[in-house]
């Protein structure tokens, strides 16, 4: 059986303990025992050298969530438009990706009609994660450590007013405080999240086109105030 836990890959196998007639096998839970609940990624399972496929897998209780992830290459990106939530006092961004490349823009948050300019983008330099944003009072910043290329990594941003954090697959990895009195973001209505790499060059703000370069990877998963982003039912 290989799994992914807590994004390292797991392979497990066990012999002779299944020395009985099998009736079923569960896969995650048996349904009755909350707190042993499997959450990972199983990646594959197979019995008696036999493949299990996802089509011959019933679902008996709390069915797992199949997640998929979306490849960019070749300056591929995604925008959504209008997102339904509210960054100005609060916002927490969560994200999956796998790159290909040490450096490439992942998401890139704005209003291209508003005149404060406020912004949010997120850009790996160098495999170094870095968190770009601007209130209005000028350019802030915080970065992480490198992160491995063609690993999958989990990055969790949470601004609070003028405070940001950013954690690395699970861990706390940076503060900071930007600079400035003003401590909200002002994203209108007409706001646009792009993803992967901005194809409209005049929606970057003059002093971070240098990062909008091309992403290379793969991005399983995106949150934005708990609102999770439809990877595939979107404006490509």
């Amino acid at each position: 059986m290989h799994m992914k836990l807590n994004g390292e890959y797991q392979k497990y196998k066990f012999d002779q303990i299944l020395d009985t007639d099998i009736s079923a096998v569960f896969i995650g839970s048996d349904g009755k025992w909350e707190s042993s609940q499997l959450s990972s990624t199983l990646n594959y399972l197979e019995i008696d050298e036999n493949p299990i496929m996802r089509e011959n897998l019933k679902i008996y209780h709390l069915p797992p969530r199949i997640e998929r992830s979306l490849e960019f290459r070749n300056n591929g990106s995604l925008r959504f438009e209008n997102l339904a939530v509210n960054p100005r006092e609060y916002l927490k961004i969560e994200i999956i990706f796998k790159s290909y490349s040490s450096s490439g823009l992942i998401f890139y948050w704005t209003s291209p009609d508003e005149p404060s300019g406020d912004f949010v983008t997120m850009a790996l330099i160098d495999r170094k994660p870095h968190f770009v944003y601007d209130l209005g009072s000028g350019l802030s910043y915080t970065k992480s450590e490198p992160i491995a290329i063609n690993e999958w990594t989990t990055v969790k941003i949470e601004r609070i007013g003028k405070n940001a954090t950013m954690w690395i697959n699970s861990k706390v990895v940076c503060r900071h405080v930007s600079a400035g009195q003003n401590q909200h973001l002002d994203l209108g209505k007409n706001n646009i999240f792009y993803v992967g790499f901005v194809d409209e060059e005049n929606d970057v703000a003059r002093k971070v086109k240098k990062l909008n370069t091309p992403f290379n990877g793969q991005i399983q998963m995106i949150r934005v105030n708990e609102l999770p982003l439809d990877l595939v039912k979107v404006r490509k």
